[in-house]
């Protein structure tokens, strides 16, 4: 079997991975930071890879890349490095949490990040107006929202990692310049005892001991120096560490607004569904309103058939009319059918009289039959306001 990649790895703790957002943009690449513990030998044949949080086992990775190895590393020191995953071998957005993890060579899992997602950004974000200038020209940018906000927390999040490198770098500084102080004690207690010793050995020798005590003075003022220099060091950790807790506090407050603004868009969206089914509803009762509209043309068309058939009966009682009369001129020549003539007179009353009726009722059928018309013609689609105060 290899040799670990790890070889000194320390007890107390892993590899520590920096700055994970709780989602990542899928078609753009990701940077992963993270920590070696102190007295770590890393190797190019460890990886960090993408895995599934239920994954088991280490062939259980969705894509990986092999670690940074960097150049120099203080002994004693945490080591910070980063690696970037290409965005075409990322997962698809969805629900799925996923962790960061590295792996050396050996096989063994060193460290591991916290769950993250691959979620694509939500529609209808709030727009912004940026000003760019370009070439002496002003350009107004129309972006979403949220796109800047995501901006602005990348640039915290970069600005932090750049911070929390300095905090290990001036860590180191102060590691070294702690083991630099150990190193001057320890030639100042040596130098001590040999002046203790030359002291006892050539108590006659004045000037060597003059110049002993003389380089005893300068190790004395170069280990206050480097007292001095600690003090300043830890001053600027400390002042770090209070950037680094207000970048924090900004960028909790920055997710909080992303939230509201995805809380909106899902409103914004639900109102959009609601006024899509408003849209359907009204044209399938525009649908039905076209539908009557062609059954009441078939009735007109109907009542126009029947007006021609009773126009075309009423001629054929004038006909039956005036052959009667005819008949009648012929019966007032004969005296001696006198009956008849008053029978014929009387039919002819009868007839006049249906004639009559069937213009009356001619006419109340046209009436109604335009007032139909009209009404279907003014007939509209219920709104969405009228349905609402119906119901």
């Amino acid at each position: 079997m290899e040799e670990s990649s790890l070889s000194r790895a320390p007890s107390r703790g892993g590899v520590n991975f920096l700055n994970v957002a709780r989602t990542y943009i899928p078609n753009t690449k990701v940077e992963c930071h993270y920590t070696l513990p102190p007295g770590t030998v890393p190797s190019a044949s460890d990886w960090i890879g993408i895995f599934k949080v239920e994954a088991a086992c280490v062939r259980d990775y969705h894509t990986f890349v092999w670690s940074s190895v960097p150049e120099s590393a203080t002994d004693g020191s945490p080591i910070h490095a980063s690696v970037q995953f290409q965005a075409s071998y990322l997962p698809k957005p969805g629900a799925q949490l996923y962790q960061f993890r590295y792996v050396n060579r050996q096989g063994r899992v060193c460290g591991q990040s916290p769950p993250f997602q691959f979620r694509e950004p939500r529609p209808m974000d709030e727009l912004v107006t940026l000003e760019e200038t370009d070439g002496g020209s002003d350009i107004l940018l129309v972006v979403p929202k949220a796109t800047v906000l995501q901006n602005q927390l990348d640039e915290s999040q970069q600005e932090r990692n750049d911070l929390m490198q300095l905090k290990l770098q001036l860590e180191g500084q102060v590691t070294e310049l702690r083991s630099r102080v150990q190193e001057l004690e320890t030639a100042l207690a040596s130098s001590r005892q040999e002046h203790v010793a030359l002291k006892e050995q050539y108590k006659g020798l004045s000037r060597s001991h003059g110049e002993l005590t003389e380089e005893r003075d300068v190790l004395s003022r170069q280990q206050g120096d480097h007292v001095a220099r600690i003090l300043e060091l830890e001053d600027d950790i400390q002042t770090i560490s209070e950037k680094v807790l207000t970048k924090e506090v900004e960028l909790d407050r920055v997710r909080d607004t992303v939230k509201a603004l995805t809380r909106e868009q899902e409103k914004l969206l639900g109102q959009l569904k609601e006024v899509q089914a408003d849209k359907e509803q009204s044209e399938a009762e525009l649908q039905v309103a076209q539908q009557e509209n062609c059954r009441l043309n078939l009735e007109l068309q109907e009542a126009r058939g029947r007006q021609e058939e009773q126009s075309a009966q009423a001629q054929r009682l004038k006909d039956k009319m005036a052959q009667m009369k005819d008949t009648l001129g012929q019966a007032q020549q004969r005296v001696a059918e006198k009956d008849k003539i008053l029978k014929l007179s009387a039919e002819i009353l009868r007839l006049e009289k249906a004639v009559q009726e069937e213009k009356t009722q001619n006419q109340v059928f046209k009436t109604e039959l335009a007032q139909e018309k009209d009404s279907s013609l003014v007939r509209r689609p219920a709104t969405r306001e009228s349905r609402a105060q119906a119901s």
